[in-house]
């Protein structure tokens, strides 16, 4: 009998939020690493709806999803997520981490350039993120 090995792969949505040709990222403070706001996709969950789930959990805000920017991914505690990334504009400008219900550990919330984003200022989670942001007009 052969052993087959389940490997767990996350499928995540995360949304870019573009303003004055910078971007909205978001720090984890549980793991020091920057990311882009969303998160993964529940189980029984309408993928479509994770994005505006994720967003009004982390950020306090509604938002309108837009066009699919791409995918990069990261391996992290044992398991490997697949982020898909969708352009994505708020209802306002104005974020609030206090306000989260999911009690998630997002300290700071700010936007970036493209150029300071690629820079080793900001560590990710993995550099496909870093790859996508560069391939991407912002």
């Amino acid at each position: 009998p052969s052993l087959i090995l389940m490997q767990a792969i996350i499928p995540s949505m995360k949304a870019l939020i573009v303003k004055e040709h910078k971007f909205l990222i978001v720090f984890d403070a549980s793991d020091g690493k920057w990311e882009l706001p969303g998160g993964k996709v529940e189980f029984g969950e309408d993928p479509n709806d994770t994005l505006l789930r994720e967003i009004k959990e982390e950020l306090g805000v509604t938002i309108t999803v837009g066009d699919f920017v791409g995918m990069c991914y990261l391996f992290h505690k044992g398991k490997q997520t697949i982020i898909n990334v969708f352009r994505s504009v708020p209802d306002t400008y104005t974020f609030t981490s206090s306000n989260n219900p999911s009690k998630e550990k997002l300290q700071k919330i700010k936007f970036v350039s493209k150029e300071k984003f690629l820079s080793d200022d900001y560590p990710v989670y993995h550099e496909s993120l870093k790859e996508l942001i560069k391939r991407t007009n912002i």
